[in-house]
């Protein structure tokens, strides 16, 4: 009995882990594809069809994809896409990069106690220095500041 319910526990771990993966991104179907055969052979070994285990892994993939959605669309995962760009090496040090970075900031001003927040603002503080190297370090505070200040204004009004 105790080897059926720790056979039972691998499976459903296999089928959870299966699901995960699938629903992660494309990158990890051959992990998934692992687990996903991983979950039938224990399935067989509880007499568990493969037909329900597969349909077992497609609902609890539906799922996930439904919750990752739901999170993508939240600021702070938003706001973790603009981060992961940054540490891709993604940003150009660039005016229109610079007023993009702005932009970010005055979105995502309501999680600026966040260490995430203080990367988007210290990469555009670096680029703000490579775009005026004559100012002093005041100035650009300032001057990062006030484009800051003026996005929030624009988006109140529009």
């Amino acid at each position: 009995m105790k080897d059926e319910q720790y056979i039972q526990a691998l499976y459903e771990e296999a089928v959870e882990q299966a699901a995960d993966f699938a629903a992660y991104d494309e990158q990890r179907a051959e992990i998934a594809a692992l687990h996903r055969h991983y979950a039938v052979q224990l399935g067989n070994i509880l007499e568990i069809a493969p037909a329900e285990t597969e349909e077992q892994i497609a609902v609890l993939t539906r799922k996930l994809a439904a919750v990752n959605v739901a999170q993508s669309m939240e600021p702070q995962a938003r706001l973790q896409r603009e981060v992961d760009r940054i540490l891709d090496g993604s940003v150009r040090f660039s005016e229109e990069e610079y007023r993009h970075l702005i932009g970010c900031l005055a979105e995502f001003e309501e999680l600026m106690d966040l260490p995430l927040y203080d990367i988007l603002q210290n990469t555009a503080w670096q680029i703000l220095q490579a775009l005026h190297p004559q100012l002093e370090r005041y100035e650009l505070e300032g001057l990062l500041m006030e484009d800051i200040q003026q996005v929030l204004k624009k988006q109140s009004l529009g």
